[in-house]
């Protein structure tokens, strides 16, 4: 194995910000385009790389030194650097797909239970994040993710009439500062909420989806988990006629924006958003971590 390129799905929170950390559910779309890394061996000295030394990738990295010796990782980021769509995540994947490569064999037999709980016996300073975006990412698709007992699974949404658009808001939030910081308070509205947003779209109740999407951001703006500059955009848009439901993602709900449409008014929509910055104006879902080995072009996949 000379030259291998790995790649993941970006993610975005549709529902379960914060209360997936109490043990609520919560649905993650995961979409195109997706980040990759080009692993090559090299036969220099052993490798060292920039990560932060209390990230997960950097801990996956320095436990696992023997895997990474003599190696070079070529990291490619569709999105140039804008936070809130899981590349930290994706890099943690990535290392740890190469990582059961070299040692264990292909990436179907990795089970997302043993998955979980490496990640989970990481070290993290203050609150601990739940991993349903390292899940999420992995196996891809409209995911959810359940705690307990740990369930994780890509579901068919019953929602055919709607679609989405992600836009980013230009700020960046370090969301391990973030929850090195956070204080919990008590979640039950959140992963109630989340719990019937689950259900309707599994039942495609389109109207109590785009409800419950609502009314999960409004509680977050008043739990103090949205950032007030965002949360005026977020209102802009929801004044417009085409929109059905739109909310902040991830942490303080600040980097990225998801707002739901019905398909026939995406044109209207997008001619009046145009001056945002549009990560992805439809829904291009993509599916699990894949390996392609260069020298041969044999492709792994979960």
């Amino acid at each position: 194995m000379n030259s291998i390129e790995i790649s993941c799905p970006a993610k975005t929170f549709v529902l379960g910000e914060y209360g997936v950390l109490d043990g609520g559910p919560a649905i993650l779309i995961n979409s195109a385009p997706r980040f990759s890394c080009r692993i090559s061996r090299n036969s220099g000295s052993s490798a060292s790389f920039d990560f932060p030394e209390k990230s997960p990738v950097g801990q996956w990295f320095r436990k696992n030194q023997d895997i990474f010796r003599n190696i070079s990782l070529n990291w490619f980021d569709p999105y140039k650097g804008k936070g809130g769509l899981g590349f930290s995540s994706a890099q943690f994947n990535i290392l740890y797909a190469y990582s059961f490569l070299r040692k264990k064999g292909p990436l179907d037999q990795v089970k997302p239970l043993d998955l979980w709980k490496t990640y989970c016996s990481l070290e993290f300073e203050g609150q601990a994040p739940s991993g349903a975006d390292i899940l999420s990412q992995w196996i891809g698709g409209v995911c959810l993710f359940e705690q307990n007992p740990l369930t994780v699974q890509s579901i068919t949404s019953s929602l055919p009439d709607l679609e989405c658009v992600m836009i980013h808001t230009g700020v960046r939030i370090k969301t391990h500062e973030h929850l090195k910081q956070l204080k919990l308070p008590v979640l039950s509205e959140l992963t109630g909420l989340a719990r019937v947003g689950v259900e309707a779209m599994e039942q495609g109740r389109e109207g109590d989806f785009i409800q419950i999407v609502n009314k999960y951001g409004e509680v977050l703006n008043q739990m103090g988990f949205a950032l007030p500059e965002v949360q005026k955009t977020v209102q802009e848009l929801k004044s417009l006629p085409e929109t059905q439901a739109v909310k902040g993602c991830g942490a303080l709900s600040a980097e990225v924006i998801i707002l739901f449409y019905k398909k026939e008014d995406g044109e209207s929509l997008k001619s009046k958003i145009s001056h945002l910055d549009i990560v992805s104006d439809s829904l291009k879902l993509t599916y699990g971590i894949e390996a392609h080995e260069q020298s041969s072009s044999k492709v792994q996949s979960l």
